[in-house]
């Protein structure tokens, strides 16, 4: 609003703030180097302008950080990347392995839990299962995501088929993926606040708030919803112009019963006379 010229009282009034708020933020953008005043000038009318009276207001200009900044924010949110990570796929162990692991032995309740490094992935040996840590991988599209995270573990597991003599079942997801966004809003939570639920995860694990979806759904929902706003919002255009054509309609409609009515009174009239 600053960078279209609104002036502070203006701002407060449009954002439904008071003034000491937002100026108290201007002068968090001025200490920063995102804005500079110009002159100050005295509003005759809107969009008209004075220079040096009494009971002047003081506009702002982005500078060239503050530009910056914009365009880094922008940038942010309009590329809606998610960020795959937390995913672990669990393999039953079918037979073997026959050779040893040299893995490091970690001591639970009860048995003993191998972990180690393989071709760059993390990797752990339970008793009747082998699970794999995916990668993280980019990209917007969960579904996809997932995929080539299925694909990276499925050729880690024949890697170690081969390497440990063993035969490994069919993959499948031991805990819920997360699907990791940046969001303004969850980034100005989370600097107070964190949240957990059944369907996401709100919090600042990677020094910025992000939401961690827990399906791939639920983020291709989040991905699709300005698209789905901007569908209602056409599709709301069309119903008013189907309603106000539906009522052009019936005013015609309405005339046209009036002309029958009063048709079928002069004919009525007519009759009368006639008989008479």
């Amino acid at each position: 609003m600053l960078e279209a010229g609104y002036y502070p009282a203006r701002i407060a009034s449009i954002l439904g703030k008071s003034k000491s708020a937002v100026h108290y933020y201007i002068k968090k953008l001025l200490d920063g180097g995102f804005i500079e005043r110009q002159e100050s000038l005295k509003c005759l009318k809107p969009g008209l302008y004075v220079k040096k009276f009494r009971g002047v207001i003081t506009l702002y200009r982005i500078t060239q950080p503050g530009s910056n900044f914009l365009d880094g924010i922008e940038r942010l949110a309009v590329g809606r990347r998610l960020r795959l990570h937390n995913v672990y796929w669990k393999y039953p162990v079918l037979s073997g392995p026959r050779l040893p692991i040299e893995w490091r032995k970690v001591e639970m309740t009860n048995w003993t839990q191998l972990i180690g490094m393989e071709l760059g992935l993390r990797v752990r040996k339970n008793p009747g299962s082998v699970e794999i840590i995916s990668g993280v991988v980019e990209g917007t599209d969960p579904f996809r995501l997932l995929l080539r995270a299925r694909n990276e573990a499925d050729r880690l597991a024949a890697h170690l088929e081969a390497k440990f003599d063993m035969k490994l079942g069919r993959a499948e997801l031991s805990r819920r993926p997360h699907f990791g966004v940046w969001d303004p809003v969850a980034g100005a939570y989370a600097k107070s606040f964190q949240l957990s639920t059944d369907l996401a995860k709100i919090d600042e694990s990677e020094g910025y708030g992000e939401i961690d979806w827990l399906s791939p759904y639920a983020a291709d929902d989040y991905l699709r919803m300005p698209e789905r706003i901007r569908r209602l919002e056409e599709n709301h255009g069309v119903l008013l112009e189907g309603q106000r054509l539906f009522s052009e309609g019936m005013l015609e409609h309405m005339k046209m019963i009036e002309e029958v009515r009063r048709l079928v009174k002069a004919l009525e009239k007519r009759v009368e006379e006639v008989n008479e």
